[in-house]
Formats: structure tokens, C-alpha cells, sequence
């Protein structure tokens, strides 16, 4: 059996390249450990009314990149070359909204903030008649 030293060299150069470049795109994925929004709900008065409060985020992903918070399409914090954060952030909510972690321009997580009010949405039948004759 023959084989020219040319293929041998080539097949060495071929798996040297494949070695080297599996590993720089494992390590470009980014992965989220951790993310949370707290409180996850808010609770007015009646329908319509405006909820503010304290948001409470923490977030950890797998490496260094650059983080953005956002409220619905608003930015609302950002963080440069880093892979853990927390902030507590002021906001008012009118409807149940979603804040996403967008990580390197890419949406990574999504958590709801629940708005409900304490006003019924459905009024109770009566049980009785308005009149009586006693």
C-alpha cells in the first residue's frame, strides 16, 4: 500500500485546522444562568390605573458581553463586557409588559410583569328581585 507524503501532510494540516477552529465557536455561544425580574406582578386599584414601582433585575450569563435591559422596545439599562449584573430600575407599567435581556444584539430571555387590578371585570348576577311585597 502506497500513500504519497503530500496527503499525509494534508489530512495533518486539515485536522490541525478543525482542532483549532471547533473550539473558538463553542466558546462564542453564550448561555443564560441566571434571570430574574421581581416583583413578577403589580396590583391597582381599578382597570386603567398607572403602576410604579421598583424593579428588581439580576442577571449572570456563561461570558463577558454586552447586556441590555428592555422594557417592552425600551432600553433600560446596559452593561458593557460583563456577565452578571444586577440594577433596581423605577418604571410604570399601564399593561402587563415584558422585560428582555438582549445579549450582543440578540434577545436571550423574556419575563412577564403581570399588571391585574382589584376592580371585578364581571359584575355578579343578582340572586334576588328588587321588589318584595314583605
Amino acid at each position: 500500500m502506497h500513500f504519497k507524503v503530500g496527503s499525509f501532510r494534508s489530512l495533518f494540516y486539515f485536522i490541525l485546522l478543525l482542532g483549532l477552529v471547533l473550539p473558538l465557536k463553542a466558546q462564542t455561544e453564550i448561555e443564560l444562568i441566571k434571570f430574574n425580574v421581581r416583583p413578577m406582578s403589580c396590583v391597582v386599584l381599578k382597570t386603567g390605573d398607572t403602576c410604579r414601582l421598583i424593579v428588581k433585575v439580576e442577571w449572570e450569563v456563561s461570558q463577558a458581553a454586552d447586556v441590555a435591559l428592555l422594557h417592552d422596545s425600551e432600553p433600560l439599562a446596559t452593561w458593557h463586557n460583563q456577565h452578571k449584573g444586577q440594577k433596581a430600575i423605577a418604571v410604570e407599567l399601564k399593561q402587563t409588559s415584558q422585560f428582555h435581556l438582549q445579549v450582543n444584539g440578540d434577545v436571550l430571555a423574556t419575563q412577564h410583569v403581570r399588571l391585574s387590578s382589584q376592580e371585578s371585570h364581571q359584575y355578579r348576577r343578582r340572586l334576588h328581585s328588587d321588589w318584595s311585597f314583605f
